[in-house]
């Protein structure tokens, strides 16, 4: 139920900034809405007032508003579930490139890891491989890692000898 939440949670948060006062109404119409999501509607609003108590969100005169600690947290949880949306593959390989100076070799590793658990094929320590749109994910990412100056992505027809390998990997 708590994963749930939080992905519907994101979805909210992704479209609108400020969360409309209505959404948390008792009223039985709204009840209804919200049960037939498949989620109790007591508990999404224990959930937002304890988003509120621990000043992950405030009022706002339209309803609820994330706080500077909330933006944090939302964007440390929107990393954690970080995954490529389109497994469709349009006869194209994303390639990201990346060389991050030493003084940033957390951030690197991250990376990394976080390409790893995105399903990227690592070609050499710094080029990881995938055949899907992730354009929007990788940019996220090295936002949120703040290491946009050394991170490249590049879209090719061809990977080269390693293309035979990586269509089987990825069941193209």
């Amino acid at each position: 139920m708590r994963s749930k939440f939080i992905s519907t949670l994101l979805e909210i948060l992704e479209e609108f900034p400020v969360i409309a006062a209505g959404f948390v109404i008792r009223e039985s119409w709204e009840d209804k809405i919200i049960r037939s999501g498949g989620m109790d509607p007591k508990r999404i609003r224990q959930n937002f007032y304890n988003l509120k108590y621990r000043k992950i969100i405030r009022d706002h005169p339209k309803g609820f508003a994330l706080t500077s600690k909330g933006q944090r947290w939302f964007l440390d949880l929107k990393f954690r579930q970080l995954k490529i949306r389109s497994r469709k593959w349009d006869n194209q390989w994303r390639i990201i490139i990346f060389d991050i100076p030493e003084q940033f070799k957390n951030a690197r590793q991250v990376l990394r890891n976080k390409l790893k658990a995105l399903d990227f094929k690592m070609i050499q320590k710094s080029v990881f491989v995938c055949p899907f749109h992730c354009e929007n994910e990788i940019s996220f990412l090295v936002r949120y890692l703040d290491i946009e100056s050394y991170v490249d992505l590049v879209q090719a027809f061809s990977i080269g000898s390693k293309e035979k390998e990586f269509k089987q990997y990825y069941n193209l």
